[in-house]
């Protein structure tokens, strides 16, 4: 079975002097303790984590790379189900870090989720640049912005 591609978190608005000089471990102790130990059969631990770009009057973003992808999948879970999540007093949130490529393709549905929202439908991104919408009960998967538009034609006003 082949195994599911390491898309690493982005975590936002962290204090920069939060994490001291191990991010690493940070991260590894920050999950728990949003998220309670509960939710974590087994430690967390983390391949890899730093800041992104070079220390400015802003917060940089973490990203981190998670050793094990399901505890990867449940920190995004518990982080949606959780929002907004606090710090210290600072709002956090979690993301997947997408390429360049693989983000520009997201954009292009920004226009069909204007309209899926003034609908009140609801609707999730999904990888690779896909979107999942919930309608009358039911789950349908897009593979592009034009299959979207094609779908809200036919619905009534």
């Amino acid at each position: 079975m082949a195994h599911p591609i390491a898309i690493p978190i982005n975590i936002i608005n962290i204090p920069e002097r939060a994490a001291g000089n191990d991010t690493a471990t940070f991260v590894e102790h920050l999950n728990p303790r949003l998220f309670g130990e509960g939710h974590f059969t087994s430690p967390v631990v983390i391949e890899r984590a730093h800041r992104l770009g070079r220390p400015a009057d802003r917060t940089r973003p973490i990203i981190a790379k998670f050793l094990n992808y399901r505890q990867r999948e449940m920190v995004l879970r518990l982080a949606r189900e959780k929002h907004p999540l606090l710090l210290d007093d600072n709002r956090i949130s979690f993301y997947p870090d997408y390429s360049a490529e693989t983000q520009r393709n997201m954009l292009a549905y920004n226009e069909v989720k204007k309209k899926l929202w003034d609908k009140n439908i609801e609707y999730a991104s999904r990888y690779p640049a896909k979107l999942r919408v919930r309608h009358e009960g039911t789950f349908k998967l897009f593979s592009s912005p034009a299959e979207v538009e094609n779908f809200l034609s036919t619905l009534e006003d």
